[in-house]
């Protein structure tokens, strides 16, 4: 799987940052990034067992971004936010690849509030 634990246009900071004005914490160490849509759906449906606090972040500028975050534990509720704000709790592996992706790309569509 083709990731990165660093971008230096959408730093952890800013990941942190976002995560907390929506009231979650974020461990940098748990920061991943990931050069697509298509391959953060791939990683978030990947497991039924993530360990709480994973965070899967797709990033095309500051200003159009998906981050998904392992919000319970041993499982794969993912609390998903973008530029527009707080998107829904999606359980990633429910979900067809096709319809990760589509629901994904709309949510990084839509315009900030």
């Amino acid at each position: 799987m083709s990731f990165s634990t660093s971008n230096p246009a959408f730093p952890q900071e800013k990941v942190a940052s976002i995560l907390a004005s929506q009231d979650e914490i974020c461990d940098p160490r748990r920061v991943c990034y990931y050069p697509d849509i298509e391959t953060l759906a791939k990683q978030v449906r990947g497991s039924k067992n993530w360990t709480m606090g994973e965070v899967f972040v797709y990033a095309e500028s500051p200003e159009r971004f998906i981050i998904m975050k392992q919000v319970a534990p041993s499982s794969c509720e993912m609390f998903t936010v973008t530029q527009s704000g707080f998107c829904d709790v999606l359980t990633g592996y429910l979900f067809e690849q096709v319809e990760l992706v589509e629901l994904l790309t709309d949510y990084i569509n839509r315009s900030p509030a």
